[in-house]
């Protein structure tokens, strides 16, 4: 013992300087340990301080669909210069090539188009006078006998006929037939031909009749007349247009009824010319895939109605506006989806029926030919089996085509981008629009401008 304490006493300071340092090392570990969770701590803190202020830098880039059902392009993430760029000259490009879209289908659809009077719509003279003289003159365009109104100019459009005349092909006939029997008198020295001559006349009467007949379908287009266009007034049928002058003067809103159908007509008449042609060129009835019309029947432009000095009642609600919604499908209403009397912003829906004679086999030519004119839609169609013989017997001669009759009802769009701006106030407050702005006042010396 005594000799462990000398050990101790001679080399004390080695032996505290080792208690020392075996104490130092776990409280050196302990106080490490907690000086470094102290900076873990703050080093997580600003770390997850500076991920939140980097998450509340992240965007998120999209392309919109075109159209409706299509899934927009996304992409979320930092910000980055070349996404940035790529996708703002995407947008721009997307937006130009929606207006050129837009810009087409409204060409396609007004095809330069104008109105038939100028100066008369949308606003008429403020002078009555002069006024009264335009809608006079619209009138007279329209009234047909003069060979050249507006609808009998659209019927020389798409080449037009009608069967020869039955006195005239009785007149001829009869004519050939009286030189006929003076031939075989002539031949055979007798005064009547007997039954065997008989039975050759009648054949080469038959064939001359034929041939008659097949004259105008070898030289024209479509079996059509004014007389198949509907009669009554604009507020009942359409296509609509005077066969004879109105009592008085007709109204500024009934001129443009008759505007409005007379556009519709032209569709239509497009519409034949569309299916019968080739080429640019119309084909003959006995090659045309439309032979023969036999009925149009159209419902006219809706319009609410009149009290006070309106000709019709109550003015309807103007309906969505289709540039800030999509219109919503009502296929229980119709196969396009579009109801009939809707009313909306973006375009008047127009509806006609149509009896046809057509060769049976072209009936698919015939349907596209409608959306290859313009905005038209088959809605519905039925086919059914004809008389060829009886239609013969008439003078409606269809070639060697199997015909059927077709009626079918079509859809027309007429988009008020290009309707709008030509229609009078009486109509646009009708249709729920606003009415024209009046137009302001010249600078200077200069009066106010009148109502255009």
């Amino acid at each position: 013992m005594s000799n462990m304490m000398g050990f101790v006493k001679k080399r004390w300071p080695l032996i505290v300087s080792i208690v020392v340092i075996l104490a130092a090392l776990p409280a050196g570990w302990i106080v490490s340990n907690g000086l470094n969770s102290g900076i873990k701590q703050r080093q997580e803190s600003a770390a997850n301080s500076l991920l939140s202020s980097l998450d509340g830098l992240r965007v998120t880039y999209e392309l919109p669909g075109l159209v409706e059902g299509m899934e927009p392009v996304q992409n979320s993430g930092m910000p980055h210069e070349k996404l940035t760029e790529f996708y703002r000259e995407a947008q721009q490009a997307q937006a130009e090539r929606l207006a050129e879209a837009t810009e087409a289908i409204i060409a396609f659809n007004h095809k330069e188009r104008g109105v038939l009077v100028e100066g008369l719509f949308p606003k008429q003279p403020e002078d009555d006078s002069e006024a009264q003289l335009l809608r006079l003159r619209m009138q007279d365009m329209l009234i047909p006998g003069s060979g050249d109104s507006a609808y009998e100019q659209l019927l020389e459009r798409v080449g037009a006929t009608t069967p020869p005349d039955a006195q005239r092909v009785l007149d001829t006939l009869n004519d050939t037939r009286a030189r006929l029997f003076e031939r075989e008198s002539a031949q055979s020295g007798a005064s009547e031909p007997d039954d065997e001559e008989l039975d050759a006349i009648t054949q080469e009467l038959v064939a001359q009749r034929v041939s008659l007949y097949a004259r105008p379908a070898q030289e024209n287009s479509i079996y059509l007349t004014l007389d198949q266009f509907p009669i009554g007034s604009p507020f009942d049928v359409s296509p609509s247009f005077p066969r004879q002058a109105v009592s008085g003067s007709p109204s500024h809103g009934r001129t443009f009824l008759w505007q409005f159908d007379y556009w519709l007509a032209e569709d239509l008449i497009g519409f034949f010319v569309e299916a019968n042609s080739r080429d640019g060129r119309l084909l003959p009835i006995v090659d045309a895939p439309i032979k023969r019309v036999l009925t149009i029947d159209g419902q006219p432009l809706q319009l609410g109605g009149g009290g006070g000095d309106s000709e019709w009642e109550d003015t309807i609600d103007p309906g969505p506006d289709a540039s800030n919604q999509v219109f919503e499908p009502r296929f229980f209403q119709s196969p396009s989806g579009r109801e009939l009397g809707w009313n909306n912003q973006l375009y008047d829906l127009r509806r006609v029926e149509l009896s046809l004679i057509v060769d049976s086999a072209r009936i698919p030519e015939i349907i596209d030919a409608a959306s290859r004119h313009n905005l038209m839609t088959v809605v519905d169609l039925d086919v059914s089996s004809i008389d060829v013989w009886s239609d013969l017997e008439l003078g409606f001669y269809y070639g060697q085509d199997h015909v059927v009759r077709l009626d079918i009802e079509l859809e027309i769009l007429y988009l008020r981008a290009w309707t709008a701006p030509v229609m009078p106030d009486t109509v646009r407050l009708e249709l729920g629009l606003e009415p024209h702005p009046e137009p302001a006042a010249e600078d200077g010396f200069g009066d106010e401008q009148g109502p255009g």
